[in-house]
């Protein structure tokens, strides 16, 4: 009884999966998480396995951000502008 082991998918690897409806390979990488502990996703897609890879390692080494991570951390640096620094209790891990 031989059975061939299919070889895992490493940690971090994520997930790539063919389309057949847009007849292509989409693949899901994760970027990392929200303030809300919600996990933040990005979606690629391309003709090939190798195409996805390649659009995802380069989606992972620019860091993902969107517009909505952009925003969130532009009104994050205006409150820490508004709110001396260490005055307030609590508010100290808004330095930048």
């Amino acid at each position: 009884m031989t059975e061939t082991k299919t070889k895992r998918r490493g940690h971090g690897d994520d997930s790539i999966f063919f389309s057949a409806e847009r007849n292509r390979y989409i693949g899901d990488i994760s970027v990392g998480f929200r303030a809300d502990d919600r996990r933040i996703r990005r979606r690629v897609s391309g003709h090939s396995k190798q195409e996805v890879r390649k659009k995802a390692s380069d989606a992972l080494a620019g860091g993902g951000s969107s517009e909505a991570d952009d925003a969130e951390l532009a009104a994050a640096r205006r409150i820490a502008d508004v709110i001396p620094t260490g005055s307030l209790p609590g508010f100290a891990y808004l330095r930048w």
